[in-house]
């Protein structure tokens, strides 16, 4: 490196913000820039850093390594990533880091290294967690996989879980290496319908779904197989799906007198269901929290590991939405999906989806208009509406063009009103017109690269009708497509309809809304076991000085730190190592001057049974893993001012729970 006198970098220093360790050295060696991360971690002053040698943040042992391979690596290819390394703290203690680093050319000639430290252990858990859900996969009761055919029509498997063995009394490393001894455990009449399917769906390049029997252990079982295709850059074609042994589903279907066992493989689902949401939403909540730290500009990371982090989000949005959708049609189909019926003032409803939607808008720069005549009043669900409502909007946004337009119209008859939302996309052939609201059909929408499962429409119309409406594609001579949601008209809450009527519903998507003014520093208590989900919270709040979080990992704790500091606000898990959420905030409201402080519930149970429990018990709001951390302060925010209470599961809500 060039000789280079001490001096500051022309930018204003600006890494305070950023939630990890970073400084900027000279070409002698010496630290010219550090941020507060840096001086935290090694527990010295800004003076007692500036102008010292770079070596000595480093633990002895990592010294080593900055002069005899860092330094080199710089000198030779001008940057170097995750090495990992030691910084030591004043008191002797040091912190496990991965550490990248990049020379700068200053103006003058001189050059400058440039240094990020992240915490090894907060990375370390990531992987911990991402390993989980492989472990949660192989265990998963049906047969998983993924199968590969190459352009000359040989199939092959590519991955396949553990199922396989009880499914065919096969070992996984058996399938990979011989597929043919799975194909030859199968009915010879529904293997060549089932080898028509895939053909089928190779062409058309449609979802694959088809029954067949097999011999296993000496009987004929049925299997029930669900697959997607994709298209790989080397031509071959590459499917993602499931198989599940529905024998005894096929034998109830023979014996309506069986009610009894049909009811309880629905219990059974049930259970499952609900503990495998919240079993991949607590891993989730860390991989998609950590994910959009890390994409943010400001995260710390070169823009190609910026692009990474935001494919890890991407697909962990993708999997989240895959598992309320699933949630949603299994309460469906067993009648428990919670619908709460009543007089609804659609100004609101429309409103609070437009805006919500508004985010997925601005990245296609959609605008988005509403025209309603205001103050009409329908009989339905609030909140089921809105997710109807925002559904059809999410389509419209996803499928129409960028820069394009998505237009609400609000019109009424005397005993019902339509709700209709208008894109201007390429709008649905007859074929797949014919495929609407059915489960698993997206409609052509794996082939544009638009993400989706097909379930969104589905679940849509389900709820409509359940409320007494209907949900329709209306006729389009051209392109676009009109979705039009119809509900009853009903009277006006005679409570509601005493304030002040609001005026006709306007909406512009180009209008900014103010600016939010600064908020008092507050004490925030989160409980939470789990040490990821720790880490994570404590990323968000270390970016702001509106609050100062204070983490306790169990119950006993949490009231030893209230009682000590009295929060101002309560964040707390249902599930804790030595009691559950629901108790402790009845202890913690015996504490001295915590009656009244807000509370919000944060959980990976995402069933109404789990949340109507919890807001009966006294929590202002319920919120679901995995959070959205870019919305989380201002939702901290909204519990203090009270406003969370006006909703019921307040924000920020989980992300993905609109699908296609």
């Amino acid at each position: 490196m060039s000789h280079l006198s001490l001096v500051l970098p022309p930018e204003r220093n600006s890494l305070d913000d950023w939630p990890c360790a970073a400084f900027t050295v000279d070409a002698l060696g010496r630290v010219i820039l550090a941020n507060v991360g840096l001086l935290d971690w090694v527990g010295l002053a800004k003076a007692d850093v500036l102008g010292q040698a770079a070596a000595l943040l480093w633990a002895p042992e990592a010294r080593l390594t900055w002069h005899g391979q860092v330094l080199p690596d710089l000198d030779a290819s001008g940057q170097v990533e995750d090495v990992p390394m030691l910084l030591q703290h004043r008191s002797g203690r040091v912190t496990e880091v991965s550490m990248s680093a990049r020379a700068h050319t200053l103006p003058d000639g001189g050059t400058v290294l440039r240094v990020v430290c992240v915490r090894q252990q907060a990375r370390r858990d990531g992987e911990a967690q991402l390993r989980m859900l492989q472990r949660v996969a192989q265990d998963a009761p049906g047969m998983l996989f993924q199968m590969r055919m190459q352009p000359d029509g040989q199939v092959e498997f590519t991955c396949i879980n553990k199922a396989v063995v009880c499914l065919f009394d096969l070992a996984p490393e058996q399938v990979l290496q011989h597929p043919d001894r799975l194909w030859a455990a199968m009915d010879p009449a529904d293997l060549a319908v089932l080898r028509m399917g895939l053909r089928g769906s190779a062409s058309n390049f449609q979802p694959w779904s088809q029954q067949y029997r097999a011999w296993v252990r000496g009987e004929w079982r049925w299997h029930e197989i669900h697959a997607s295709p994709a298209r790989e850059a080397d031509g071959s074609l590459l499917w993602h799906g499931h198989t599940l042994d529905i024998t005894a589903r096929k034998s109830m279907a023979h014996s309506l007198r069986d009610k009894d066992a049909a009811e309880q493989a629905n219990r059974t689902k049930s259970a499952f269901l609900t503990r495998m949401s919240h079993e991949l939403r607590t891993p989730l909540h860390g991989i998609l929290g950590f994910a959009r730290l890390l994409a943010a500009p400001d995260g710390g990371l070169s823009e190609v590991n910026r692009q990474r982090a935001g494919h890890i989000e991407s697909g962990g949005d993708s999997l989240l939405r895959l598992i309320n959708d699933v949630l949603d049609i299994s309460r469906i189909e067993v009648g428990q999906l919670a619908i709460s019926l009543g007089p609804v003032l659609l100004d609101g409803v429309c409103q609070e989806a437009l805006a919500l939607i508004e985010p997925q808008a601005q990245r296609r720069h959609v605008r988005l208009h509403l025209h309603s005549p205001g103050g009409v009043w329908v009989q339905a669900d609030a909140q089921r509406a809105q997710q109807v409502l925002m559904n059809l909007l999410s389509n419209a946004v996803k499928y129409g063009p960028v820069g394009g337009e998505v237009c609400v119209q609000v019109s009424g008859a005397a005993s019902s009103v339509t709700v209709s939302v208008s894109d201007q996309g390429p709008g649905l052939s007859p074929a797949q017109q014919n495929g609407l609201f059915q489960a698993f059909n997206p409609l052509g929408a794996e082939a544009s690269g638009v993400d989706g499962v097909g379930l969104g429409l589905v679940i849509s119309k389900s709820l409509v009708e359940q409320m007494g409406g209907h949900l329709r594609l209306e006729p389009h001579g051209g392109p676009g497509s009109t979705f039009s949601l119809i509900l009853p008209r009903a009277q006006p809450d005679l409570d509601d309809a005493a304030q002040p009527s609001a005026p006709a519903a306007s909406f512009d998507s180009e209008v900014a809304a103010p600016e939010a003014s600064p908020q008092p520093a507050l004490r925030v208590l989160y409980v939470e076991d789990n040490r990821v989900n720790a880490v994570l919270m404590e990323a968000v709040f270390d970016m702001q000085s509106r609050f100062v979080l204070q983490v306790a990992s169990d119950g006993r704790s949490a009231l030893a730190q209230a009682l000590a500091e009295p929060p101002d606000a309560l964040l707390l898990d249902m599930h804790l190592p030595d009691t559950d959420g629901i108790t402790l905030l009845a202890q913690l409201r015996q504490l001295p001057g915590l009656a009244d402080v807000p509370a919000a519930a944060v959980s990976a149970d995402a069933m109404p049974a789990d949340i109507e429990r919890a807001l009966e018990s006294g929590f202002a709001v319920y919120w679901t893993k995995p959070l959205d951390v870019s919305r989380l302060l201002d939702a901290v925010a909204a519990l203090l001012e009270g406003r969370a209470a006006t909703s019921r599961h307040g924000a920020p809500p989980s992300g993905g729970t609109i699908s296609a």
